[in-house]
């Protein structure tokens, strides 16, 4: 957003506030709310929590609902009003926030004691759609602590919690080599992190710079993602098949039941440091890497500056293209047998963490429910981002696989430029999907018409139509013909199965505490990472023990450690749950 006065702001945000109190539509929209008649045209306020989007739902998308509804959605999104929570404070001083309401499971909780949503119970039982993801709906009535029916999770999974989920074919966190190069030093069997070190120091002799004549290093990193840990050192610690999300200083495996703290020597939070560490030593770290940001970071990756990356998106989306893939250049997924990647389950109880429900003030609660049964759909899916739009247009089924047409294979080549084919309406395609960012269910789940995901990313026939000469070289060494086929096969995966986590808020004593122990292991590993030696190195980690320990670091651990029985018996309740 480009910076503008005070007084502009100030404007801006009161004619917002003003708009939302007022609900942001016309007096046609009001009284369209007074009927259920179809006949009359029905505009709602949609305010949706994680939207990007404000003001009338335009394009294919929007004619399609308009035909089949007779229904206009006006999005409110405070991302786009301000950001942070004033919009959302405004409205519910208002006791208004919309017809249907998108907020978290923690902010809906407040929306049901204020009265800001209401009960839909009597609507689920004779749905089409809602009713399958019953499973959400009653696990979100127990963290309501309710036994009605205010909201259902958004991005639901109708897959198993113990079904593993993949970045279509690929692992989340892995080591992303440049399979060319590393092709070229033989491809080596890795068997620990000091062999895949070994064999990026080689990769780098190999090609010391780029054809721009940047130079070219093993590692780079930036401070963006530093949360409660230093970010690529946690990337290492998910490779190891640990994870601290959701439970503080404590590592844990996939279902909660190994656990170690992050200041153990023996964990894996110490052992990512002490790769990176050596990493360092062999010149293999970019320096440049403490003061650079994510996008000086992904700048390095395009050019080819870097040689490793722990996460597909950053690596094969921000480097490889269709025409170096052919030749045989890119990165690749590789195993390193020390590994085993932490890979979430599917989440049939919803995987943002966020809830849909219908506002208190709404009139028309048939309408708007009717609505939101089909938005739970099937077709309502595939009209969301990165899918191909309703069935018969862009793709259809082909020997029982979703296949794009030949309109479809317009779009894939055009994409962000691709007009919307007349069948569907017009403007720009990517334009014209849903607006809210929100949706039921989700789209890396399968279509049951396709038994394929609804994502096209994730089709069979697009992954086989495309496999290049990288693929092929990628399939000769390791046997198999993707990384998804190698980890399982192999057992190489730490499942988390998906549930719904009711972490509880700490207290603001213990968050304030965190905040200043998480910035000393944060300064702390940094510092480790670029000591001169093993000693610095081992007295740096000494001190930050210390340091954290008399900065509260055991309170937060015993918050931590309730954290942690939550997340093992959430775990442990989901896999009970699997249908």
């Amino acid at each position: 957003m480009k910076k503008g006065t005070f007084l502009k702001k100030a404007g801006i945000l009161a004619l917002v506030a003003m708009l939302a109190m007022t609900g942001c539509g016309s007096d046609s929209s009001n009284e369209g709310k007074k009927s259920s008649d179809k006949s009359e045209l029905l505009t709602l306020d949609f305010f949706s929590g994680p939207g990007n989007y404000m003001g009338k739902q335009e394009g294919w998308y929007g004619d399609l609902i308009k035909e089949k509804f007779n229904i206009e959605l006006n999005i409110i999104a405070p991302n786009v009003a301000g950001g942070g929570k004033t919009l959302y404070q405004t409205r519910s001083a208002a006791g208004d926030l919309g017809d249907i309401v998108v907020v978290s499971k923690d902010d809906m909780r407040d929306c049901v004691q204020a009265n800001l949503v209401q009960d839909i119970s009597s609507y689920i039982p004779n749905s089409k759609y809602l009713k399958n993801f019953d499973l959400a709906i009653d696990a979100l009535k127990g963290y309501l602590d309710t036994d009605k029916v205010y909201g259902i999770p958004t991005q639901c999974s109708t897959e198993t919690a113990s079904t593993p989920y993949f970045y279509g074919i690929e692992p989340e966190d892995a080591p992303y080599l440049r399979f060319d190069i590393f092709s070229e030093i033989g491809a080596p069997e890795l068997k620990t992190y000091e062999d895949l070190l070994d064999a990026l120091k080689k990769m780098q002799e190999k090609y010391p710079t780029t054809e721009s004549g940047a130079k070219t290093y093993g590692f780079s990193f930036f401070k963006d993602w530093d949360g409660g840990y230093m970010k690529m050192a946690n990337c290492l610690v998910n490779q190891l098949g640990y994870n601290m999300d959701n439970t503080g200083f404590y590592l844990k495996n996939g279902d909660g039941t190994k656990s170690v703290e992050v200041i153990d020597k023996s964990g894996a939070y110490y052992r990512a440091l002490e790769i990176l560490f050596t990493a360092n030593q062999m010149g293999l770290v970019d320096p440049d890497s403490s003061s650079q940001t994510w996008d000086d970071y992904t700048a390095k990756v395009k050019n080819g500056s870097v040689l490793y990356a722990p996460w597909p998106w950053a690596s094969i989306t921000h480097f490889n293209t269709h025409e170096k893939e052919n030749q045989g250049i890119g990165f690749a997924f590789v195993p390193v047998e020390e590994c085993k990647y932490w890979t979430n389950g599917h989440n049939p109880y919803g995987t943002d963490g966020n809830v849909v429900g219908v506002g208190s003030k709404c009139d028309d609660v048939d309408r708007v429910m009717e609505f939101l049964d089909w938005y739970a759909s099937p077709e309502n899916t595939t009209c969301y981002e990165g899918c191909m739009g309703p069935k018969g247009v862009l793709w259809d089924t082909v020997d029982g696989k979703p296949t794009p047409t030949e309109e479809g294979k317009k779009y894939l080549a055009q994409l962000s430029e691709y007009e919307t084919p007349s069948q569907l309406g017009s403007g720009n395609f990517v334009k014209g999907y849903i607006q809210t960012s929100t949706i039921i269910q989700q789209t890396g789940s399968p279509n049951p018409e396709t038994g394929e995901p609804y994502n096209y990313d994730f089709w069979s026939s697009i992954i086989e139509e495309n496999r290049t000469k990288l693929d092929e070289n990628w399939t000769a060494r390791y046997g198999v013909n993707n990384p998804k086929e190698y980890l399982l096969n192999n057992e190489l995966i730490e499942l988390s199965p998906g549930a719904m986590l009711d972490i509880p808020k700490e207290p603001s004593d213990i968050a304030t505490t965190r905040a200043s122990v998480q910035e000393s292991l944060i300064n702390a590993s940094w510092k480790m990472v670029f000591a001169s030696d093993r000693d610095e190195f081992d007295k740096i980690w000494d001190d930050m023990v210390k340091e954290m320990k008399g900065l509260g670091y055991d309170k937060c651990l015993e918050w931590d450690k309730g954290n942690l029985e939550i997340f093992k018996n959430a775990k442990m309740e989901a896999l009970k749950t699997d249908k």
